[in-house]
């Protein structure tokens, strides 16, 4: 009982999106530390609702396509799907109130265009990557790291600072590699729309060789902030993502290993951000 109950749990924290959610969450309070700003309660929640209700507006609208490559999370969301626009409305609402109540109207305006951005991503611009390849990996890139710029304007933070643009820069870097990295299982779905992804146009193998280049470029604007003292020396210990991201590149060749990778390991690089610089934070 106790047992199935857990898997339960954990089925709804992965397939749900939360686990997504929560690395989102993570990198805005990653970012906050390395910026020196002060991650409030307001900012992580609405973070966190904001990715929530974006990812399941996405897979609500295709799970069609969806089901080909993801068949049980699109059977397990179902039973979300009937009550997807109360939980897109109250969500939003929730986020509108506390802006508001916190007189944050900048942030609200910013908020409210970042969600709209979202649902227009899902129905209209993703499209536009049959055209134009791998556009939806940099608008879904750009979207999510535009949290770091939310993080800013809540906090009045210069929006023009070098070290804001580095981080801003960092994590788009990091979600270019992580969205890219789950295309490789969509490769079915995404030839059903026409979409010219990177593993689509360049095959498995070249795409996890691209990875790793990439991710070894991501982490320059760590080194670079550092060593013009605008990112603190802690920072460093986010150059973990190379031997991370080199492990489940690898593990990801093996079959058996789709669910680990797939829905574990790639996303949860977001959360081990915050531990690592916690850690760094302390110790160095």
């Amino acid at each position: 009982m106790v047992k199935k109950t857990l898997k339960k749990a954990w089925n709804e924290f992965v397939y749900s999106g939360h686990l997504i959610s929560l690395g989102a969450a993570c990198i805005v309070s990653t970012s906050a530390i390395m910026l020196g700003i002060k991650s409030t309660w307001q900012v992580l929640i609405i973070s966190y609702l904001t990715t929530f209700v974006g990812l399941l507006y996405n897979r609500y609208k295709e799970q069609g396509t969806d089901s080909i490559t993801n068949p049980q999370r699109t059977i397990y969301l179902k039973k979300y799907f009937h009550f997807i626009f109360p939980i897109i409305t109250s969500s939003v609402l929730f986020c509108i109130i506390v802006l508001l109540f916190y007189q944050k109207i900048a942030t609200l305006i910013f908020i409210i265009l970042l969600c709209l951005l979202c649902f227009v991503y899902t129905k209209y611009l993703k499209r536009m990557t049959s055209k134009i390849a791998a556009l939806k990996n940099i608008i879904f890139s750009l979207i999510t790291s535009s949290l770091v710029v939310f993080l800013a304007i809540y906090n009045s933070y210069p929006l023009l600072s070098f070290s804001l643009f580095l981080m801003w820069f960092f994590v788009f870097l990091r979600m270019v590699v992580n969205t890219i990295f789950l295309d490789i299982k969509d490769v079915e779905s995404d030839k059903k729309q026409s979409l010219l992804t990177i593993p689509i146009l360049i095959g498995r193998e070249k795409t996890l060789t691209f990875l790793r280049w990439m991710t070894v470029f991501s982490v320059v604007p760590i080194i670079f902030g550092v060593l013009l003292g605008d990112l603190p020396k802690f920072s460093l210990v986010l150059l973990f993502v190379i031997p991370y991201s080199f492990y489940y590149f690898e593990k990801s060749k093996k079959k058996k290993n789709f669910y680990l990778t797939n829905y574990i390991l790639a996303d949860s690089e977001f959360i081990l951000w915050l531990v690592f610089i916690l850690l760094g934070e302390v110790l160095l």
